[in-house]
């Protein structure tokens, strides 16, 4: 498709602001069109919580089925056929666009080929609301479009409890243009939403390949060993395990690993802060790549925290079951609340705070509810088995490179996101052009 972009121009009102659309291009307001809402049931048939079933006659969505991303069919409820057949509104129907109206406002979801064949007649609670989209309009084209700053600055919704009402929305403005371009817009937005797709599938499978290769390098059960600067991989031999005790349970490890525990294979680091360093407190770990950035953040002292050189691993003592550790890339001042770590087999550890096992550990040592803190003491005495060092450092070279990858194509879909977004506002604006 050639694209281009748009010269002649006309002033409209949107939300009380004066804003450009192109010369050719028109709005008009929801009631305007054959446009119809559809409510979430809110009559005395609305399902109470024992209608509600594991297993049953259809699904029913409530607003966490709706994302920033569209439907999420992680977490799904179902009701009875008799409770179906009582309810008066809410059943979705292919191409329906479902919006969120209650808590967090105008997340969209598109009931389109892909959702409506995995779940079938599917309802709405009365926290969301369907557009059901009338002849002159691409329900992919509005999906977008519900997506777009546009939109979304005419639903402000106020009040203690934020919503939007199926009254407001229909005085709202959407775009009135010819259905040829609608679809070509729609094309180049779902080919780059595909494109994304593509990406999130291959990170998943790289996570899931990740998790099982981590579990098995560092359970012994796959060795690794270089010869001739060549890396081989094995199955440990059935006669090479034992049953060892570690942190009160009975685990097997291979029989020339040993037993021992961080405390015996680190350094803990007391250091007074320094001036003139960057601050790195807990929240600024990303919990998901285990990584941090402080551009931007300004230098500042906090009461309690302590310096850390860089290639240090620091793990936090409060909320520990979020895992939030990380090795800092430069010296830094860090939270008091960071135990920190230098050690032989460095990389070893670190992922071996990514186990079930370290995690378990954590669960049954934290205290209290509200806000759980776990004793520094604890952390630096969990007992774990390790290799040598020559092959523990294989075993850490080796999940570098596949958490890398991961991480390579983490940040390409960040890029690609992006490219979307730029395409989504641009398009929608008329401000890129398509040639149709």
């Amino acid at each position: 498709m050639k694209l281009y972009n748009n010269i002649n121009w006309k002033i409209i009102q949107n939300n009380n602001k004066d804003i450009n659309i192109p010369q050719d291009w028109n709005v008009k307001k929801i009631c305007e069109t054959k446009n119809i809402f559809v409510d979430g049931d809110r009559g005395s048939n609305y399902p109470s919580h024992n209608d509600l079933l594991t297993k049953g006659h259809c699904v029913f969505l409530d607003a966490k089925n709706i994302t920033k991303y569209g439907f999420s069919l992680k977490e799904k409820k179902y009701i009875t056929e008799d409770k179906d057949k009582t309810l008066r509104k809410g059943k979705l129907i292919k191409n329906d666009i479902v919006i969120t109206t209650r808590g967090t406002l105008g997340n969209i979801g598109h009931y389109d080929d892909n959702i409506s064949d995995k779940v079938p007649n599917a309802r709405i609670n009365s926290g969301m609301v369907i557009f059901r989209v009338e002849e002159n309009y691409s329900a992919k084209f509005l999906t977008h479009f519900f997506n777009t700053n546009f939109w979304k600055s005419q639903n402000n919704g106020g009040g203690v409890i934020p919503q939007l009402t199926i009254t407001k929305m229909k005085e709202n403005l959407i775009l009135d243009i010819p259905m040829k371009e609608q679809l070509a817009i729609s094309k180049i937005l779902s080919d780059q939403e595909s494109i994304i797709s593509k990406r999130k599938e291959l990170i998943s499978q790289l996570e899931k390949r990740n998790q099982f290769m981590k579990d098995e390098l560092l359970s012994g059960n796959l060795r690794v060993k270089e010869e001739n600067k060549k890396i081989f991989f094995y199955k440990n031999q059935n006669d090479n395990w034992e049953l060892t005790e570690l942190n009160g349970s009975m685990l097997l490890k291979p029989k020339d690993w040993i037993k021992t525990n961080i405390k015996e294979q680190s350094f803990t680091h007391k250091e007074k802060p320094r001036k003139g360093l960057q601050y790195l407190e807990i929240g600024d770990i990303n919990i998901s790549n285990k990584d941090y950035d402080l551009k931007g953040k300004e230098k500042e002292e906090a009461t309690a925290m302590k310096f850390a050189k860089a290639n240090t691993l620091i793990i936090s003592t409060v909320r520990p079951t979020r895992l939030g550790f990380t090795i800092t890339k430069e010296d830094l001042n860090v939270s008091s609340a960071f135990v920190k770590l230098t050690s032989n087999i460095q990389k070893y550890l670190f992922y071996l705070f990514y186990t079930d096992n370290f995690l378990n550990f954590l669960e049954s040592n934290q205290q209290g509810a509200t806000y759980p803190t776990i004793k520094e003491e604890k952390i630096i005495n969990f007992e774990f088995s390790c290799p040598d060092g020559q092959e523990a450092n294989l075993i850490s070279s080796l999940l570098d490179i596949l958490f890398q990858e991961k991480k390579n194509h983490e940040q390409i879909l960040i890029e690609e996101e992006k490219t979307f977004n730029f395409l989504l506002e641009e398009l929608m604006s008329g401000r890129l052009r398509v040639a149709v």
